[in-house]
């Protein structure tokens, strides 16, 4: 039997299928009073296997096979004479001394930037310090350096000679693609519908491929194989020394983690894993009605792949053909984090059903929030972890499931169940739950340790609990002994935590909200990391009133600069340390008439910012009411760290630091707040704290100035000391008898003799002025006096902060003047007493007349 590229063919197998493409289709009405029918029981995998005698999987992952792409380089110049999609691939000859030969490339109107494999130029030193670019799935790449490269196109011309600059890449599927760069220079012009390439004159037709059962033409291999691959966890062993990391580990260290990896064998472990416990119930309510629901169209380039994954979960045992099941829930397909392609369910109706049994599953904030400074850090992934708890037998029913070609259900425990994640997280609890250095999240198992001996004995201890419990690893995804990881979102790393960065890039390129809807999935996202940005509250504040349902949904200009200014604020690259539970940890706080908000400190480390606006009853309190209730609120948001340890609460309001109040409400907050057993710090205008920890440059001599000042931007100041010493040296000034030049960190700046303050150059007055006027909410021309000359100085900058302050539109409009009552008139002296005399008027009292 010869085995067709695509199983709508196969001629054994076409009857079953009804093909969604097929102007015959029409889906089967389904009102909920009967199941789908079964027509046909797939045994693909063995028709497959009896065909060519191969393993199917084996077959369908091989992307030479399916791929026409990968088949262009070993075959230039072929065209099939079967129909097809056209693509744009032709011959190239390189006209360079060096490199004569004949390739493949294609011609990618998509591409904006021509591509050169650095295969092809390996003898040639890359000029230029490269460029970044995307795929089509976002990812980023990095090119090494450009390269002007000669050539001809002998299909069109073989003396007819081209010169393009092209970027050095790797892992591209062609070894040259010519971008819209070139075909816009060369005024090409591309016609699909007579698959035919013009260029002045000169035709060229376009080479047809036969359509292959799943293909995405993209330009870089990497991501043709994240959509063509289907993950295959029975595959080929996996050789461990590439899960070793090399960059920060000795040889010695190798060994030692290499042998502890295979004494588990992890290498060799396929399969998925069958957790030691009793088959889960569903908890079903008493009497409900069986939800059938018609099976939902999947795309057809996504069908092979879903066909695929199916037969693979029922030789896995996850799910098994269905024939009485009177439930039936619909399927679509997404893309795993791997790239692969997979199906869920869509168990809406059968949740409905369910009574729910809540276990605690903690936040992923407050998981972020409360990791220690590591040194070492293990990320462990399951292996499609909820399929490794096994489902009891008068459960599988009611977990049903519809496809176009039949109907199947689950053995395991499936995803969308909304139990699901409540009875996995206990189960990983109980596995792990006990371990302090381990924290889990459903299937993620993060495992720090101060020190890589310790790191040893904590991974072995976990690796041998999860081969206890059954569980299986998903090697390929597990990081081991590294340094920097990602985790929830986060990158952590031995020096702080942070956004991971395409994270934030898939916000920032997002498009401006149409509906509600929208709006709330944008502030929702930026609100997952609101520890890490301050001022996040004001500047969503116009974003988050519009997303109530009690205002129309109107889009203005106000929106909009709040819209941008977000996406601006989340650029920002902010650092955020690792709380030190043995250390002091510092509490700054801070209230406006909008808002509340505070920072923690530790060692002059930012690590958390925290804001939120007052409600509206809240923007009616005093100052000293929303200052206490600033420092009350933040205790309260950061209880989960901050409970039991030494705190140190700086305010610069003095009434907070009371102990005693004459207001019932304020009294009730202060005692609130000595269930913490915080030190109240009062301070100052000038020794502000805040202004020094958030504003203020690190100088010689401090402790912190080593690791802040090295950056080159300090992820708290909106400067660095690289700036400061560009611009000193653009404005001229230069050492002299009252400026000195002197080292921070490993920066160069000029300061003055007097004070030891930082020269500032007239170009950056402006921006430090904005800076520290806002971060401190719009102070006094004093405060905001001291507070710059704690760090910076400058000629006139007594008369520049007035100036600022003064000019600021905000204080006009919000702060509140009230005038002072005008001086005393003069008092003429008099000579003779009694000549001036006060009179008081009294009220006359009514009496009756018989009393007198």
């Amino acid at each position: 039997m010869a085995l067709c590229a695509n199983p709508w063919k196969w001629p054994s197998l076409v009857s079953p299928f009804r093909n969604p493409s097929s102007p015959k289709y029409r889906p089967r009405a389904n009102k909920g009073d009967k199941a789908p029918t079964q027509p046909w029981e797939s045994k693909t995998a063995a028709v497959v296997r009896a065909a060519d005698g191969s393993d199917p999987l084996e077959y369908w992952t091989k992307p030479e096979k399916v791929d026409d792409h990968a088949a262009a380089v070993k075959n230039a110049g072929s065209t099939p004479e079967s129909s097809g999609v056209p693509t744009m691939r032709m011959k190239l000859t390189m006209k360079h001394p060096l490199n004569k030969q004949t390739y493949t490339v294609l011609l990618d109107s998509g591409t904006t930037t021509s591509l050169v494999a650095k295969e092809v130029v390996s003898w040639y030193k890359p000029k230029g310090e490269g460029m970044t670019y995307r795929d089509v799935n976002g990812a980023a790449h990095h090119t090494t350096g450009s390269i002007q490269l000669p050539f001809v196109l002998p299909e069109f011309s073989v003396h007819r000679e081209c010169t393009q600059t092209c970027e050095i890449a790797g892992d591209l599927v062609y070894p040259i693609i010519l971008g819209n760069d070139f075909l816009q220079m060369q005024g090409m012009e591309l016609d699909y519908k007579r698959k035919e390439i013009r260029w002045d004159g000169l035709t060229a037709k376009m080479c047809v491929t036969p359509e292959p059962p799943l293909r995405v033409a993209f330009a870089v291999q990497d991501n043709n194989e994240r959509v063509m691959k289907v993950l295959d966890v029975t595959g080929k062993e996996i050789d461990l020394e590439k899960l070793v990391p090399k960059d920060h580990l000795e040889p010695e260290q190798r060994q030692r983690l290499l042998g502890i990896l295979k004494s588990f064998k992890i290498s060799e472990v396929h399969g998925i894993g069958r957790l030691k416990r009793a088959p889960y119930v569903l908890p079903v309510k008493p009497g409900s009605r069986p939800y059938v629901q018609r099976p939902y169209p999947i795309p057809l380039i996504h069908r092979e792949a879903v066909f695929r994954e199916v037969e693979r979960l029922v030789q896995l045992g996850v799910i098994e053909v269905d024939k009485d099941s009177p439930w039936a829930a619909p399927c679509f397909v997404i893309a795993k984090k791997d790239g692969s392609v997979r199906f869920l369910t869509d168990f809406r109706g059968l949740n409905r059903c369910l009574e729910r049994r809540y276990y605690p599953l903690n936040g992923t904030q407050s998981l972020v929030r409360e990791l220690p400074k590591p040194a070492f850090i293990s990320a462990l992934d399951l292996t499609m972890g909820y399929y490794s708890r096994e489902l009891a037998e008068e459960s599988r029913p009611y977990t049903a499931i519809v496809l176009p070609w039949g109907k199947y259900r689950y053995r395991r425990l499936p995803m969308g169940i909304s139990s699901a994640p409540d009875e996995f997280q206990a189960v990983m609890q109980q596995v792990l739950g006990d371990l302090l250095f381990a924290r889990v999240y459903l299937d993620d198992v993060l495992v720090l340790s101060n020190s890589f001996e310790e790191h040893l004995v904590h991974l072995e201890e976990v690796l041998r609990r999860l081969q206890d419990a059954s569980l299986v690893l998903n090697a390929r995804k597990c990081k081991f002994c590294m340094t920097e990881v990602e985790y929830l979102g986060f990158h952590l790393s031995t020096d702080g935590k942070k956004p991971i960065q395409k994270k934030i890039d898939a916000i920032v390129h997002l498009g401006r909200p149409r509906n509600i809807r929208d709006l709330r999935r944008f502030v929702g996202m930026i609100n997952y990391y609101k520890d890490t940005w301050q001022g996040r509250s004001e500047t969503l504040a116009p974003l988050t009133a519009l997303t109530s349902v009690k205002r129309p949904f109107q889009w203005t200009e106000r929106e909009q600069n709040a819209f941008d200014a977000a996406k601006r604020m989340i650029t920002k690259d902010v650092m955020l340390a690792y709380p030190d539970f043995d250390a002091t940890f510092d509490l700054y706080t801070d209230a406006s008439e909008q808002q509340l908000g505070g920072v923690i400190m530790q060692l002059g480390r930012p690590l958390a910012f925290w804001s939120r606006k007052c409600t509206g009853s809240q923007r009616q309190y005093t100052m000293n009411k929303k200052e206490l209730l600033s420092v009350l609120e933040m205790l309260r948001e950061f209880r989960s760290i901050l409970w039991g340890r030494r705190i140190r609460v700086f305010t610069d309001h003095k009434n907070s630091v009371q102990a005693t109040f004459n207001n019932p409400q304020m009294l009730r907050w202060r005692l609130e707040i000595e269930e913490y057993g915080p030190e109240m710090i009062y301070i100052k205008g000038h020794d502000n704290v805040v202004a020094d920890a958030l504003s203020r440059l690190p100088l010689q001599g401090d402790e912190a100035a080593a690791s802040v000042a090295t950056n080159a931007r300090n992820p708290v100041w909106p400067l660095s000391l690289v700036e400061i010493a560009e611009a000193q040296q653009q404005s001229g000034l230069h050492e002299g008898p009252q400026v000195a030049r002197r080292a921070i960190g490993s920066t160069k700046v000029l300061v003055s003799k007097a004070n030891g303050r930082i020269l500032l150059p007239p170009a950056l007055i402006n921006k430090v002025l904005h800076t520290y006027h806002e971060w401190l909410v719009h102070p006094g021309e004093r405060t905001m006096l001291e507070s710059v000359k704690a760090a910076l100085t400058w000629p006139g900058m007594t008369e520049s902060v007035r100036q600022w302050v003064r000019n600021c539109e905000q204080c006009a409009r919000s702060k509140s003047r009230a005038g002072k009552f005008g001086k005393l008139p003069t008092k003429t002296v008099e000579v003779r007493p009694w000549r001036k005399s006060p009179s008081i008027l009294w009220a006359l009292w009514k009496v009756d007349s018989g009393e007198l």
